[in-house]
């Protein structure tokens, strides 16, 4: 319901793309692959944000809260 607003899932989202950041250069990933979700891990994760939350934003004119 809370999303990555919830601290223990947001650590769990945190450890697993720390993980996948971690793993794409040893596994062959192309330089855009890892661009890409180095990006989604900075807009989303790390912010405690899912691309819905942008959505929303849209559709209200108001930021969604963390």
């Amino acid at each position: 319901r809370h999303g990555l607003a919830d601290p223990e899932l947001h650590a769990a989202a945190v450890g697993c793309f720390d993980a996948a950041l971690e793993a794409l250069p040893r596994l062959g990933a192309p330089p855009h692959v890892r661009r890409a979700v180095a990006d989604f891990t900075d807009r989303y994760v790390a912010r405690r944000r899912c691309p819905a939350d942008d959505l929303l934003e849209t559709a209200t004119g108001e930021e969604m809260p963390r």
